[in-house]
């Protein structure tokens, strides 16, 4: 039971890093702050829930981990880089899933433009010197 647990939250974690990432896409798309801030908003909200998701996966991981009869601590560090591995899987998986369907309806070249304006919270050019003045 606490391994379809972990799973749940690795599909719910996986799930919400697609979404952020398509919420940073639409945000590079936007030209007025007033576009662009709802977008990142909702990319912060994913985020967090997506860092929800991943310590419920580290929490249900380690008592799976623990149920073979291994002490908490060894039990915990296995979990931890099990974590940290299946959220770089969900990461890796989830712009391999968009760059998918961008080939599937033939825009490959846009998803490179698309993903190469995406805005994101934590990089310096999310922030364009434009955004900040009065339209």
């Amino acid at each position: 039971m606490v391994v379809v647990l972990a799973a749940t939250m690795w599909l719910g974690m996986a799930v919400s890093v697609l979404a952020m990432v398509f919420a940073a896409i639409f945000a590079g798309r936007g030209q007025r702050m007033w576009q662009v801030f709802p977008l990142l908003l909702l990319e912060v909200l994913l985020g967090g829930a997506s860092i929800v998701f991943w310590m419920f996966l580290v929490w249900f991981s380690t008592k799976a981990v623990m149920s073979a009869g291994i002490s908490a601590s060894i039990a915990l560090v296995v979990a931890l880089a099990t974590g940290m591995a299946l959220a770089v899987i969900s990461v890796l998986a989830s712009t391999r899933l968009i760059r998918a369907g961008y080939t599937m309806f033939g825009l490959e070249d846009r998803f490179h433009l698309d993903f190469g304006n995406s805005r994101w919270i934590g990089r310096s050019s999310t922030w364009r010197p434009n955004d900040l003045k009065r339209s």
